[in-house]
């Protein structure tokens, strides 16, 4: 009988202890140090790159933009920085998974070649879509210029991926562009760390943004 007290304390110093430990393992698995982050790269290692072919090579100039960058498309998306420019998301509300960055080029630019550069954990994803998109700003019209999808069937864990092709189009006057990326809901397997795209300039005008000259001859 007298030991019941003792028995009594033990007990609630055990559930006590039990209820200490529980804790911070749920609180831990909702912190950002849970997410899926990009494999720190090895000292002398590089992102690796796709090569471009001949006809994306020549005369062109290049445009790259973080995924880190990139903004919400809607406000009740959240996102994190997955490390290297990459863009992380674990939201899995009612709202598409889409983040957006504006493609600022003047009118007659030719675009000619795209690059994304993914970062892949798993192989259960289906596919991360990157669209371009265009409105006419006069009216809101709105129309898809360039798309294109990533599988990831081929067995890679924590690898970098790229995806590369031909995006022939020109920009316009009168229209905005940009670029668009689509997750699947809920905790990435891949994710995005950068796009960029070559394009043609606009040529150089004939005559120069001068006032004209007139010589006379003696």
């Amino acid at each position: 009988m007298k030991n019941k007290p003792i028995l009594l304390i033990s007990l609630i110093l055990i559930a006590f202890l039990a209820g200490s430990n529980y804790s911070p393992m749920g609180a831990k698995a909702e912190t950002p140090d849970e997410y899926p982050m990009v494999k720190p790269l090895a000292p002398g290692e590089a992102i690796p790159k796709i090569e471009l072919s001949e006809k994306a090579s020549e005369n062109l100039m290049r445009i790259s933009i973080p995924a880190i960058t990139f903004t919400p498309h809607d406000s009740r998306l959240s996102y994190y920085n997955a490390g290297y420019g990459c863009l992380g998301s674990v939201y899995d509300g009612p709202a598409p998974k889409t983040f957006v960055a504006p493609l600022n080029l003047p009118p007659g630019t030719e675009s000619i070649y795209f690059r994304a550069s993914f970062y892949q954990y798993n192989t259960n994803e289906p596919y991360t879509r990157v669209y371009i998109y265009r409105t006419y700003n006069e009216t809101g019209d709105t129309e898809v210029v360039f798309d294109s999808s990533m599988n990831y069937f081929d067995g890679s864990v924590n690898t970098w991926k790229e995806l590369a092709g031909y995006a022939d189009f020109t920009f316009e006057e009168h229209y905005s562009y940009w670029v668009e990326i689509k997750y699947p809901q809920g905790t990435p397997n891949v994710i995005m760390c950068s796009f960029g795209l070559a394009y043609k300039p606009v040529g150089e005008p004939i005559f120069p943004l001068a006032f004209p000259t007139v010589l006379n001859g003696d």
